[in-house]
Parts: C-alpha cells; sequence; structure tokens
C-alpha cells in the first residue's frame, strides 16, 4: 500500500474484504459444488498421489513470487471458532483461459517450518470436482465459477501461505505451474464513526 494518501483506501480496502471475500468465499464453493468435471478418471490412490506431489514441489522450491501475471489473488484472515483464526484465499479474474485448476496452500510458520502435519488446504486436487476460469466468463452451469477460494484453520493471528498453482492450456497438453507466497494477518475491525451530531433548528 501506498503511505501517502491511502489511510481511508486501507480503511474501505480493509472492510471491503473483511465482509466481502467470506461471503464470495460461501458463493465460489457453492458454485463449484454443481461444477463437476468433464471426466472424473483419477482414483483416490491417484489424487492422494497429486497431493503429494504437489506438496512436494512447494517443499524443494526456492523461488515463490506475491502476485500473478494470469490471475488475481487475495486472502484475508478473520476470527475462526474455537478462538482460532481463519484465511481465506480467492483466486479471480484470470487473464487466460485456465482449465483444471488446482491450488495447494501449505502454512509456514515463524520459524520458517512448513506446517504439513495436518492436511493442507486445496482445492481440485483431493475431490472429484474439475474447476476451470475462463476471463470474462462465468456459468456455473458450464462449469466456469468467478473464481476459486482455499480456505484453512490457523492457531496463531498472522501465517505465511506458500502456494501452488497449477493449470492446463486449452488443449490441455502441458501443465502449467506458479508457486505464490502471501503472508495474512489478523487487525481487528476499525469501529465505525460516530454519528455528525444533528445541527438544532
Amino acid at each position: 500500500m501506498f503511505k501517502i494518501g491511502c489511510v481511508w483506501y486501507n480503511s474501505v480496502m480493509k472492510k471491503f474484504l473483511r465482509i466481502v471475500l467470506p461471503a464470495f468465499a460461501v458463493l465460489c464453493l457453492t458454485v463449484l459444488g454443481a461444477c463437476r468435471g468433464v471426466e472424473e478418471i483419477d482414483s483416490d490412490e491417484e489424487r492422494v498421489i497429486k497431493y503429494e506431489t504437489y506438496l512436494a514441489a512447494i517443499e524443494s522450491n526456492d523461488s515463490f513470487v506475491s502476485e500473478s501475471d494470469y490471475f488475481d489473488i487475495t486472502g484475508v484472515m478473520n476470527v475462526g471458532p474455537d478462538g482460532g483464526y481463519r484465511y481465506d484465499v480467492l483466486i479471480d479474474h484470470p487473464r487466460i483461459a485456465m482449465y483444471d485448476v488446482r491450488i495447494l496452500c501449505v502454512p509456514r510458520d515463524a520459524t520458517g517450518t512448513l506446517q504439513t502435519k495436518d492436511l493442507c488446504p486445496s482445492a481440485g486436487i483431493l475431490e472429484k470436482e474439475s474447476y476451470n476460469l475462463i476471463p470474462y466468463q462465468i456459468n456455473k452451469e458450464k462449469g466456469y465459477p468467478a473464481g476459486v477460494v482455499v480456505s484453512g484453520l490457523y492457531e496463531q493471528d498472522a501465517v505465511t501461505l506458500e502456494i501452488i498453482v497449477v493449470w492446463n492450456g486449452y488443449a490441455r497438453l502441458a501443465e502449467n505451474r506458479q508457486f505464490l507466497e502471501l503472508s495474512l494477518k489478523y487487525t481487528e475491525p476499525e469501529p465505525e464513526p460516530a454519528p455528525e451530531p444533528t445541527p438544532e433548528s
């Protein structure tokens, strides 16, 4: 964020992300639930192998970017259940046709250790659904959602996520990969300003 002239912008954007992104996550997940892939040929074992392959790719990768030329990535952190926190990562606004989108988010703690003991949040890998992101096309009946949301729970109020986004081109001949890093921190919502007093007549 720019430091000059952006106090109002920062406040508005934080409120927007805190309110709109979780709601958008629910919408996307509802849409995605109806977006079955044309071919569902992977067995449970094959899907687990894919998950382990992408996890190993993140663990061995040493170069991450914070943004993509191919899509938008946005994240927000909110209070979750049982006193913990929940993070939502949204991939949307594709600038190229992205078929069979797969996403894996791996939390990294303050010591730099990847948290892989528990199953990491993902989309398009372990489930049977196939997600396609096409520029300017949103059609849940044909399997083109507005975006893909990956959500996870975390004990701390700040987290760094190492993310792999995988997709195929139109011909589905080659697999494309991009590694991203996203740092999120929960901040208390700013109080609403008090209404201005009505001048007495």
